[in-house]
């Protein structure tokens, strides 16, 4: 992609489509909370990237097994054992924690998961509409994601 055209859809993104910041949680005490810095209208991706790009490779949880501790404990926290005995790991690595990955879990949240097979992408979307200062929180139990192959996180 030319250098101007990634400009203007990183500009456009960030005047656009972007809606929130880590904060300290309201809902997690001692956590890290993802808060609305404007409103965000219904059925809208808060977390919509400029440039969408496979989000996960799958690795063999024994090409990990030599890791120091610390670093296998962020990775079992941070990423998906399948029953493959695979993770489905971030493909630009562990430092690079997408926003979403810092939803908390409630019982009546107001962000909602898209799981598109046919495209093997996902996106969240508010479930209602979200008030600016308004903690974003999503239902861990409600849906169970399937990490049996690569996935993107955002439609263009």
């Amino acid at each position: 992609m030319p250098l101007e055209k990634l400009q203007n859809k990183i500009i456009e993104n960030t005047l656009n489509d972007v809606y929130c910041r880590l904060r300290p949680s309201i809902i997690h005490e001692g956590g890290v909370g993802i808060f609305a810095i404007r409103d965000i209208p219904k059925d809208t991706n808060p977390f919509k990237v400029a440039i969408r790009t496979p989000a996960y490779m799958l690795i063999n949880k024994n090409e990990l097994k030599n890791a120091p501790e610390p670093i296998q404990e962020m990775v079992s926290d941070f990423s998906f054992l399948n029953e493959n005995n695979e993770y489905a790991m971030l493909l630009n690595g562990l430092n690079s924690l997408p926003l979403e990955w810092y939803l908390n879990h409630s019982d009546t949240p107001n962000i909602l998961r898209r799981f598109y097979e046919d495209d093997d992408y996902v996106i969240y979307i508010a479930a209602r509409d979200i008030k600016v200062d308004e903690e974003l929180s999503f239902n861990y139990r409600h849906e169970v994601m399937p990490f049996d192959k690569t996935f993107s996180f955002d439609k263009l």
